[in-house]
């Protein structure tokens, strides 16, 4: 009998399995999680019913915001009707899959966040045991994180209605990681000017809302127009 050719999907025969045990390389599996629309592993991942291709919620929402027209998967191009976010199926699976075999950026995210707290005085029961759970375990870094300056400034608009408008920071210039979020941006606002629930601010690019979600380096390489030059955040009391 002839020996069959290696077909183009013999990078899944490198995967070993040995009992309860499975083993593979990266670069077999990455192409798997990495979102089309920002190049970088799915957060929050949503997929899109008619044709299963998936994308990070923030990417595939704001595809479809900043392009009105796009009634087509930014893929394969299956038509999705005239509200293709309506197609939008949350994919917990494929995420904790993400958080299983890449745990580098979720530790770091954590490490930030755990920071952060620190930083303003606010204590954490959650983070705290898991601190002293992991305490002497040291946690590598996939590579270094980047700083990014920025601003961050009040809303100001003559359509903007006086009670949306919040009072100014004292020092609007910023310098942090690029994976700062925008939810922490969010509580340390709300900290500096004494508000009772973070919730109540909201972070606005370009003068479109950004979700909590977002990285400062996932907002200049997707909402920022001139990279050029500094990136610049409004706040405005939520509507």
């Amino acid at each position: 009998m002839a020996k069959k050719a290696p077909g183009p999907t013999s990078s899944l025969e490198t995967i070993i399995m040995d009992g309860r045990k499975v083993s593979f390389r990266y670069k077999d599996i990455n192409r798997h999680f990495i979102c089309t629309l920002c190049n970088g592993y799915f957060r929050d991942a949503q997929t899109i019913k008619e044709c299963l291709h998936t994308f990070c919620n923030g990417c595939i929402r704001s595809y479809f915001w900043r392009n009105r027209d796009a009634h087509k998967c930014p893929t394969c191009s299956v038509h999705l009707g005239v509200k293709p976010w309506t197609q939008l199926i949350s994919d917990p699976s494929i995420q904790g899959l993400i958080s299983k075999i890449f745990p580098d950026p979720t530790q770091q995210e954590k490490k930030e966040e755990l920071k952060f707290y620190k930083h303003l005085s606010i204590k954490r029961k959650e983070i705290i045991r898991e601190a002293k759970a992991h305490a002497g375990v040291p946690i590598k870094r996939a590579r270094a994180v980047r700083r990014l300056q920025f601003e961050v400034h009040p809303q100001r608009s003559p359509k903007l209605p006086l009670f949306f408008q919040l009072d100014r920071l004292k020092v609007p210039h910023m310098n942090t990681d690029a994976t700062f979020k925008i939810l922490y941006l969010k509580k340390f606002v709300a900290k500096l000017l004494q508000l009772p629930n973070f919730n109540q601010i909201q972070i606005l690019c370009e003068g479109l809302p950004v979700g909590a979600e977002y990285s400062l380096d996932f907002i200049v390489r997707t909402r920022w127009k001139d990279r050029s030059k500094k990136l610049i955040l409004e706040y405005r009391r939520q509507p």
